[in-house]
């Protein structure tokens, strides 16, 4: 299955429309049984639904908050990805719990609320996961460095890699090439491939030289090739493979420090 779904120029992660599939969900079964019982739980379930966010991003802000010293607010830009889901369902739970020892009639649609959600996000997940076909490997295809020369991004195996495919025209792709670049230099166990998606080696030079940019690891993909084999429907996306060239993660959107972090730590053995 894929990582994502393309409509027109937008695409949306198959993981977050899942969330919101199960919430949406959990809402309907609440107030389904608050219904019945002329209970209303909505204001109820707003609570619920925004302490499990919050317990989520401020969970994982915990796991990786040193990565968020250097610029606090940017524990508000949650474009990052950084949730942890475990810390979310506590914080749901335990607002829930709550809400229910204050009014009793809202324990069983709360707890169903939480209990589908649960359940769906859970089997979903899993059955994703099943239906997922081979997932791609580092491919031979041809790609060039910057002097014309073809390598491919097979050749890399043997280590860690990872694969940012980006473009100059995209902001979400030069906001987080610093934060790559950084990476880049503190781990010298891992290859990164900053793979440049349909543009020419004049205009990435240029891009190089204007933000300062070292151009080790910068590749060319003219036609594209390699990005739609490895799955790329969006830029910026990154691919994290482990040392045998075979795929471990994949993250479509904009980059923090924190949530890079988060991605290498599955390339760790």
């Amino acid at each position: 299955m894929p990582h994502t779904i393309a409509l027109g120029p937008l695409a949306l992660q198959v993981g977050v429309l899942v969330t919101l599939l199960s919430l949406w969900a959990g809402w309907i079964v609440a107030c389904s049984m608050a219904g019945r019982g002329g209970v209303l739980v909505a204001s109820e379930l707003y609570l619920v639904m925004a302490a499990g966010v919050a317990g989520a991003r401020l969970g994982f802000v915990a796991q990786y908050g040193a990565a968020y010293l250097e610029a606090p607010l940017s524990i508000f830009d949650i474009r990052d990805g950084g949730w942890a889901p475990g810390m979310g369902l506590l914080a749901g739970t335990l607002v829930a719990g709550w809400l229910a020892i204050r009014r009793h009639s809202l324990a069983l649609p709360l707890s169903a609320a939480i209990a589908t959600s649960t359940a769906i996000w859970i089997a979903a997940t899993w059955g994703l996961a099943e239906l997922e076909g081979p997932r791609p490997e580092l491919p031979a295809t041809a790609v060039f460095r910057l002097d014309g020369t073809t390598t491919s991004l097979a050749e890399f195996k043997g280590r860690p890699v990872v694969v940012n495919l980006w473009a100059t025209w995209c902001p979400p792709c030069v906001r987080e090439m610093p934060v790559l670049q950084r990476a880049k230099a503190a781990r010298p166990d891992i290859h990164f491939v900053f793979l440049n998606q349909g543009e020419p080696a004049e205009k990435v030079l240029a891009f190089a030289a204007k933000h300062r940019l070292a151009t080790t690891g910068l590749l060319l993909d003219p036609t594209m090739a390699a990005g739609r084999l490895l799955g790329g429907r969006a830029s910026p996306t990154t691919l994290f493979f482990d040392r045998h060239g075979r795929l471990v993660d994949t993250r479509v959107g904009e980059l923090s420090t924190a949530t890079l972090a988060q991605h290498l730590d599955a390339l760790s053995p």
